[in-house]
């Protein structure tokens, strides 16, 4: 791989029963410290039944983190919306951004994305812009930059 490139990777997931806010605070506080150390950055949000996660990093890194998500016994039916390679950090100042949805507005971003993906008009970069503006404010930024 070519200096200064990183993989990005894209998923969504299925939450087993219920999560607690507790679980939730769990996973953001393990994922930022664990991600700063190997300078991943990212955006996990979570709709209530389910989980979008972007990760962008060194690709070992990444790749070695998205094998112990998909055995992360919280979740299940991890499905691989993108992976590419790119030259630029989407959330540079996020070790690991959070957005907590309601599960109308989760399951329409599903929607967009899943839309997007099957039809193949827009590119993953596209897609990302529209995470980007659907997220808008509701990014909590505190505690979340590197």
């Amino acid at each position: 791989m070519v200096q200064n490139q990183m993989l990005r990777l894209i998923y969504l997931s299925r939450v087993w029963g219920n999560m607690t806010n507790t679980q939730l605070d769990q996973i953001l506080a393990e994922s930022r410290a664990n991600n700063a150390k190997n300078k991943i950055t990212g955006l996990l949000c979570y709709g209530g039944t389910s989980f979008i996660q972007i990760l962008e990093g060194p690709e070992a890194e990444v790749i070695n983190l998205y094998a112990s998500i998909v055995n992360d016994e919280r979740h299940h039916g991890c499905q691989l919306l993108d992976i590419h390679i790119t030259n630029k950090r989407i959330f540079d100042n996020w070790a690991m951004a959070y957005v907590h949805s309601s599960k109308a507005d989760f399951d329409e971003l599903s929607d967009v994305i899943e839309g997007a993906k099957k039809k193949h008009e827009q590119s993953v970069n596209e897609i990302t812009l529209i995470l980007r503006r659907y997220l808008g404010q509701k990014i909590h930024l505190s505690s979340a930059s590197v």
